[in-house]
């Protein structure tokens, strides 16, 4: 909307979950992610596990790309293009000013995941 009195269009596509490898390349770049003397390392640990189990679930990429391209071919866009149902689940809780539910849904996952981690450390 910002930009519009300079006749800019402005579009925000985001995604959900899809089965790209983001998570792993990013991990990366993280310093001592593997190193068990972290304070981090068990979070870090059960985020493997959680990327892991979103990726088996996570919907083809390429319905992201396809839409871009759709996007790019429309003569009328909108500002905003959530793309795959736990995106348009997330925007409508945001939108009903629910987005605490998001925080614990992810902080509760992420928890549960760290623990599976730890036990398996424990082995």
């Amino acid at each position: 909307y910002e930009l519009a009195p300079f006749k800019i269009d402005a579009i925000s596509v985001e995604p959900g979950y899809f089965k790209t490898d983001i998570i792993d390349k990013n991990i990366k770049f993280c310093n001592n992610f593997d190193n068990p003397e972290s304070a981090f390392y068990e979070f870090h640990q059960g985020l493997k596990i959680a990327s892991d189990q979103i990726r088996q679930r996570a919907a083809d990429p390429l319905k992201v790309a396809q839409l871009v391209v759709k996007i790019m071919q429309s003569k009328k866009t909108k500002a905003h293009y959530p793309v795959g149902n736990d995106a348009k689940l997330a925007c409508i809780l945001e939108w009903l000013g629910l987005h605490w539910l998001i925080e614990k849904h992810v902080t509760q996952h992420l928890n549960k995941f760290r623990k599976m981690a730890k036990s398996q450390n424990q082995r």
